[in-house]
């Protein structure tokens, strides 16, 4: 684990080992979502996603402001964060993030 995840955790009173479970666990869960995001990736069908780009722009903004709060760089995610917007702002907030990596 990173010096930067750790101060995230701490940040919220949490122990690297205490995160371990429920990452693992959300992990697994995702790895079982692959399929279906392959299926997105083949047939190009990409409208009203689950994992749309505003989703994640929300989310983005969220770890970016805990990051800075917690005296941690966000040069990592600026970019993420500027192409989310972007996509947002061109009307496509509801399109599934995959789309913008399979069209890059």
């Amino acid at each position: 684990m990173s010096r930067g995840q750790a101060a995230l955790l701490d940040s919220v009173g949490t122990a690297p080992e205490a995160f371990a479970p429920p990452a693992a666990r959300w992990l697994h869960e995702m790895a079982g979502f692959l399929p279906e995001l392959a299926r997105e990736a083949g047939s190009a069908a990409y409208a009203d996603g689950v994992s749309t780009v505003d989703l994640n722009r929300a989310g983005i903004d969220s770890l970016i402001q805990l990051s800075r709060a917690s005296d941690i760089a966000t040069d990592v995610h600026e970019p993420l964060k500027a192409l989310l917007y972007r996509r947002s702002a061109g009307g496509h907030g509801r399109d599934e993030l995959l789309q913008r990596f399979s069209s890059c």
